[in-house]
């Protein structure tokens, strides 16, 4: 069932990383790449916290609080994104 979530997060034009509690990045969509110039086969398996460990999902999956409306700058590649 995974697979299909995935399949269908690829076809998507927004950026969608599929990230586990401890911040394992699972999945990032096709749009991942094109959008923000990092290929998938670089991230896929690393933690995020190891990666951008300012990223605001971090704070998210550590409060359990939602946040909505919500920009993020990425600092390794110098870019926000909502």
């Amino acid at each position: 069932m995974l697979k299909n979530w995935f399949s269908i997060l690829d076809h998507l034009d927004e950026i969608f990383p599929f990230i586990g509690n401890d911040t394992e990045i699972l999945h990032a969509n096709s749009a991942y790449s094109r959008l923000i110039g990092v290929p998938r086969d670089q991230v896929i398996g690393r933690r995020l916290s190891d990666i951008e460990p300012k990223a605001r999902i971090i704070e998210v999956l550590e409060s359990e609080w939602p946040v909505y409306h919500d920009y993020s700058y990425i600092e390794s590649v110098g870019m926000d994104i909502g």
